[in-house]
């Protein structure tokens, strides 16, 4: 699609000046740049999460929010690489909580 089409269909729930910008934005140089930088961090990743578009930043705020404390870091990484139903997204992820809690383990029994 050409930067005239996608800047067209413009969201009912955007101002259409800020979509064309936007748009304008996501056609040039500059945003082609970021977007083949942000393509390749994506691609490099060898243990995708599950948090999609939040930050882990936010994702801290909503458990302390529910909580009201913050998440362990061990207990952290397994919420942002386990699915809804609690299967890791990957063996490596699994592998890497269970080696972390072994060696919690050691470290409380020493």
């Amino acid at each position: 699609m050409t930067e005239e089409e996608v800047a067209r269909v413009c969201p009912p729930d955007v101002y259409h000046h800020q979509w064309r910008e936007l748009v304008h934005y996501w056609f040039s140089e500059r945003g082609q740049t970021y977007s083949d930088i942000g393509r390749a961090a994506r691609a490099s990743q060898t243990i995708p999460h599950t948090s999609g578009s939040k930050s882990y930043a936010r994702l801290r705020a909503e458990f302390m929010e529910d909580h009201g404390r913050k998440p362990g870091e061990v207990e952290f990484y397994k919420m942002t690489h386990t699915h809804r139903d609690g299967s890791f997204v990957r063996e490596e992820s699994r592998d890497i909580v269970d080696r972390a809690i072994s060696l919690i383990s050691e470290r409380i029994r020493e």
